[in-house]
């Protein structure tokens, strides 16, 4: 017995789950939908949405009680292990301490932006 229906194709993104912690998944075969907008899923928790980005899913969407933003980020912790001022940061938000094990992180944008910008001058003293 065979089906028309598509098996679907997902890719991990850089973001995790604000509702349990599991990373966020962009369909690839589905192309857009009616809206034109690409389908991001829970790889955990099966939360779905159709929007430009997975915002709505992840931390960099989350938002205080009145709309105000949270301004936190998800991090790939591969790209801040060499750095153990953002791995400190990252530990304070719960990720990338000690016996962390998952591959991306929050943290807050303004944290984030600092240590970039540190890193940036200390590149340009050497140079």
């Amino acid at each position: 017995m065979t089906t028309d229906k598509k098996i679907p194709l997902f890719r991990l993104t850089e973001h995790i789950c604000r509702s349990c912690g599991g990373r966020i998944l962009l369909q690839t075969n589905s192309g857009p939908t009616g809206g034109g907008n690409p389908v991001y899923q829970c790889a955990d928790c099966g939360a779905r949405i159709s929007a430009m980005g997975p915002e709505p899913l992840c931390w960099c969407g989350a938002e205080m009680r009145g709309g105000a933003s949270m301004n936190l980020m998800c991090v790939l912790i591969a790209d801040a292990r060499h750095d153990p001022l953002m791995m400190e940061a990252l530990s304070h938000c719960g990720c990338g301490g000690p016996g962390y094990q998952y591959e991306v992180g929050v943290i807050s944008q303004h944290v984030y932006r600092f240590l970039r910008q540190q890193d940036w001058d200390k590149r340009q003293e050497k140079k």
